[in-house]
């Protein structure tokens, strides 16, 4: 009997979420190309919006808004965990045409998958915006993949390199970026005492994205950090690598850690 109710209700949240993959909101419409820039031109009247032909507007998948308007754009944000800031990465590039017909999203049903990604699809037709969720459709995802390793991937891997140091949520994961001191003349002794150690032990500080972990007085800290304390204040330091580092401080350790002790620990 138990079985029967389960199934039955397995039935009736999938008959559910088929029937309203699709929905039409004026004030979703205003928000979407309006808010989200989406029309031809800021400002300009929904009439003129509509005007346009049966057409894709934007396809959302987890690493990112792809639209199609004059141009195609793509549009990720990363957001800082701690302030909360929003850095948003931006591409637009002409001759990348539509990957899918309106025909086929029509035609297409949802999937659910716990390993894929969702997906999802709005359009303009008939004076009317429409939204549809496809869930995990592997086929669209792949011509996705492909839009984005031919002309985003390497774009947006700059964007990252250059992003503050903090740590970042990218709309698909957590993100460490840690900018080390690049200039000579405006590093500090203490920060040149430390990297000079980090050389000795094999360890390089060029990628913020693969910084060793660096703890002074129980705090992990970003390397900028470093440079703010004086070359006297540090009492004692310690190396650790591989399978030594990761055991005690997790992946975060991965590329090493170097543990610290200052005077002012002590005082």
């Amino acid at each position: 009997m138990r079985v029967i109710f389960f199934l039955a209700l397995f039935l009736v949240a999938t008959f559910s979420y088929s029937q309203n993959t699709i929905e039409i909101d004026q004030d979703r419409i205003i928000e979407l190309f309006f808010k989200n820039r989406t029309a031809p031109v800021a400002g300009s009247r929904l009439d003129s919006i509509f005007q346009l032909p049966k057409k894709i507007v934007r396809i959302k998948s987890r690493n990112g808004t792809y639209t199609w308007k004059d141009t195609f754009e793509f549009r990720r944000v990363f957001t800082n965990i701690v302030t909360k800031e929003e850095l948003v990465f931006e591409i637009q590039s002409k001759g990348i045409e539509e990957i899918v017909t309106l025909d086929e999203v029509k035609q297409l049903k949802p999937i659910v998958a716990i390993d894929c990604s969702p997906i999802s699809i709005e359009w303009v037709e008939d004076q009317q915006y429409f939204e549809k969720s496809l869930g995990c459709n592997r086929e669209i995802g792949v011509r996705l993949s492909q839009i984005y390793s031919r002309i985003i991937s390497d774009e947006i891997q700059l964007f990252i390199l250059q992003l503050p140091s903090g740590a970042y949520y990218n709309g698909m994961q957590n993100l460490i970026v840690d900018q080390p001191i690049r200039e000579e003349t405006q590093k500090s002794k203490g920060y040149r005492k430390i990297e000079a150690e980090f050389h000795k032990n094999g360890i390089e500080l060029s990628n913020p994205l693969e910084q060793p972990l660096v703890i002074i007085d129980d705090k992990r800290v970003y390397l900028e950090e470093l440079n703010q304390i004086e070359e006297q204040e540090f009492l004692s330091s310690i190396v650790l690598k591989g399978v030594q580092a990761t055991a005690v401080y997790g992946s975060n350790a991965r590329n090493g850690v170097m543990i610290l002790k200052t005077a002012s620990s002590v005082n």
